[in-house]
């Protein structure tokens, strides 16, 4: 039996349908390296058999059907249970959290989607509006129809073999005569056996993001979410699954930076736990007129035997997959921020001086950050004046990154293109581009207001001005600022309000692909007061993400920790900064784990703290690419109770390592630590250097040799961290660190 598959593409705004054949067959199987996803195809109906470790082909696999599910009057007539189905809908026979929700055209909600057909094609395929996986090697496509609603579902299974990672996402079509609603679209839906999981997740709010959290669900419902406009203050879209068995992880994540939704559904009827990941319905409220397509983002899943390995592939995926590959491979300068040394308060020579003393220790780019533009000078007004302040930089943006450049240095720009202040002449100019209600006063934070990016006009206008900013400077860099989360949602763009915070994102991402395209060269950073829009939607555009406004480093390890659980340290911004509660040495030990810089006022150094910064940076570029891009694996963790935390990142070929060593907790009278760490060679030599830090009593470097097999199996003693010069007293939390660096000989 045949079945055809009518595969839609969007392009110039009208579809384009290509007719495909495909044979029946009722075990449809895509494999990673590690893993199998394997479907059964029964009648009307598609099951979930298996999604784990990978199993061979065989010629049936009767043995992981799943038995038809008694609902206490006779079995279901679908042959499978409904509770291990890939998709669902409101009223179609299963009770628990749907995949979509959709309103019909007699103003019903009820669907029954049933299988039409199914094929397989090499390669991925591109999202046209949103950020998605790059360079997929091959694709399931299911296709489903409820023939009285005249919808079709298309979901998209996409294999990323070199990290065992696979991509979902769905396409909503409206093939009847009239609009249809979508209220509920998300991206993935996996249902698994049995109850009492642990769900891990990433939480917690401005100054300390994605801090860890394990909640274990025997029944009802665990939801994580956002509803603020914004993707991973509160909640990260990153979130993993333990077996209640421990025998393997799940893991998911987003290519979004909106509201986005987890559910995780506990039934103890079916013994099944149900996850879903996507859109959060939230406000939400889609319509979909007749002919049109709704394409939601897609979500990633991963299967592993160790939360190690989950963040292994987590790592390579978005290194090989998400990340610009302009900026996949490419070193990350070192960087000197003056905002934390300045603030609002300099000048041209001021800039000039801080630029040149950077540029003495080491710095290799200068960030002018926020106050250069309009009357910003302070942050009641010029929000929105991306022209140059004059009577601060003197002959403009131009004339003072030339000054820069001439030093040696690269020059970095500042900008906050979705914001405005309502002190600035585009306010006064066009109060139409504001976010806000007419009638309403709007809600105001930090003295602003969101720009109406839903607008096309509003999205040209930043194309333009922004395109022009990056252009005048000749920008190597580019810090993307968004201050605040969304209030007053609404725009005279749209006739459906429902429709707004996707649309937000969507206009958000027009603008950025638009400036990309004009400067592909440029490296972009990502920030949103500090580490509210930390996600792979962000970092498909952006090679790296302002990981927290908190550089204070006994917090810090913290943000670091959870941030690095699933996303490479490459992505992620971390400064030494002008905080006075911790050493430079311990500032620097904490912040030298991916794209580096320093946050403060050079001009006002000592001699000796200058001497000592250019050592740290010598330190860094010695051993920088091991550090932005080497192998991550996390030992210790901060967030048990023994007040330790370790790190290691390792090489390819596992000549060098470095690992990170703390200690949160000083238990008085007590010897040195030992340490487990691994990922060496067991029959090479290596050389073990323990980085000396200002402070200590003996600031004599610990060095040895030993052979790869101790360094793997045997307990490590590298010294005692709390010694000399430390920060007891001085951070909020008591912290001591070390770096050691292992070299093969």
């Amino acid at each position: 039996m045949l079945y055809s598959l009518r595969h839609y593409f969007f392009r110039n705004n009208k579809f384009i349908t290509e007719g495909y054949r495909m044979s029946e067959n009722r075990i449809i199987k895509i494999d990673t390296p590690s893993t199998s996803l394997i479907f059964g195809a029964c009648g009307e109906n598609v099951a979930l058999m298996h999604y784990g470790k990978k199993v061979a082909d065989a010629d049936n696999y009767n043995a992981i059907a799943f038995a038809p599910f008694d609902t206490g009057f006779g079995a279901s007539n679908d042959h499978y249970r409904m509770t291990n189905m890939p998709y669902s809908s409101v009223g179609d026979g299963n009770a628990m959290e749907p995949l979509v929700e959709l309103v019909n055209a007699d103003g019903t909600f009820v669907n029954r989607f049933t299988y039409v057909g199914h094929m397989i094609v090499n390669g991925g395929e591109d999202l046209l509006a949103l950020p998605h996986a790059r360079a997929g090697e091959k694709t399931l496509i299911f296709e489903y129809r409820d023939e009285s609603s005249r919808v079709t579902l298309r979901q998209f299974y996409t294999v990323f073999s070199d990290c065992d990672v696979i991509a979902v996402r769905q396409q909503i079509v409206n093939n009847g005569k009239n609009d249809i609603r979508v209220k509920r679209a998300m991206s993935v839906q996996l249902d698994i056996n049995g109850v009492g999981h642990k769900c891990v997740s990433f939480h917690g709010a401005w100054f300390r993001e994605r801090f860890r959290k394990e909640v274990t669900l025997t029944a009802g419902e665990y939801k994580l979410q956002s509803n603020s406009g914004m993707s991973s203050c509160t909640t990260n879209p990153f979130f993993m699954l333990e077996k209640a068995d421990k025998r393997g992880y799940f893991a998911f994540n987003l290519i979004y930076s909106g509201n986005h939704a987890e559910i995780v559904e506990a039934h103890t009827a079916a013994n099944n736990t149900r996850i879903l990941a996507g859109l959060n319905d939230y406000c939400f409220d889609w319509t979909l007129q007749s002919g049109e397509m709704f394409e939601t983002p897609q979500a990633i899943m991963l299967y592993a035997d160790t939360e190690a390995e989950i963040t292994a592939g987590m790592h390579a995926f978005v290194m090989n997959h998400i990340v610009d590959p302009n900026f996949a491979d490419k070193e990350r300068p070192v960087l000197f921020n003056n905002w934390e040394g300045t603030y609002f308060d300099f000048d041209s020579d001021k800039i000039v001086a801080i630029a040149k003393q950077a540029k003495k220790v080491g710095a290799e780019l200068f960030v002018l950050d926020d106050g250069w533009f309009g009357e910003r000078n302070d942050d009641k007004r010029g929000l929105g004046d991306w022209f140059d302040n004059e009577e601060k930089l003197g002959g403009g943006l131009k004339e003072l990154s030339d000054k820069v450049r001439a030093l040696g240095l690269e020059f970095g720009i500042w900008v906050e293109p979705e914001m405005i202040n309502e002190d600035s002449t585009l306010y006064r100019e066009h109060p139409e581009f504001t976010m806000k209600i007419n009638g309403r006063e709007p809600i105001r934070r930090r003295n602003q207001l969101m720009l109406d990016l839903v607008n096309p006009v509003v999205q040209n206008y930043l194309i333009d001005v922004i395109g022009d900013v990056i252009d005048r400077c000749k920008a190597y860099y580019v810090k993307w600022d968004c201050n605040r989360f969304m209030t007053d949602m609404y725009s005279s763009a749209i006739t459906n309000q429902g429709e707004y915070f996707h649309k937000y994102e969507l206009g958000l991402y027009r603008i950025i692909a638009a400036i990309k395209e004009r400067f592909p060269n440029v490296l972009f950073e990502s920030c949103s007061s500090g580490g509210n829009r930390f996600d792979l939607g962000m970092i498909y555009y952006m090679p790296q993400t302002w990981c927290s406004d908190q550089t204070e480093p006994c917090h810090r390890v913290y943000i670091q920790e959870g941030t690095l659980c699933g996303y490479p340290q490459s992505t992620m911004g971390a400064h030494v900064s002008a905080w006075k509660n911790a050493s430079y040495e311990t500032k620097f030990n904490v912040a030298c784990i991916g794209a580096f810089g320093y946050e403060l006022d050079p001009t006002k150094w000592t001699k000796e703290e200058t001497a000592l910064i250019k050592t740290q940076i010598e330190y860094y570029k010695a051993h920088r690419r091991l550090l932005q891009f080497g192998e991550y694996r996390r030992y210790d963790s901060v967030f048990e109770e023994a007040g330790r935390g370790s790190w290691i990142v390792t090489s390819p070929d596992k000549s060098e390592a470095i690992a990170f060593l703390c200690e949160t907790k000083e238990l008085l009278n007590s010897g040195a630590a030992k340490w487990r760490l691994g990922g060496f060679d067991n029959d090479a030599t290596y050389s073990v250097e323990v980085r000396s830090q200002r402070g200590f009593k003996d600031n004599a470097v610990i060095s040895y040799e030993t052979k790869g097999d101790v360094l793997n199996n045997c307990e490590l003693n590298f010294g005692k961290l709390f010694d000399g010069e430390t920060d007891r007293g001085a951070c909020t939390v008591p912290l001591a660190t070390r770096l050691v660096y292992f070299k093969k000989k």
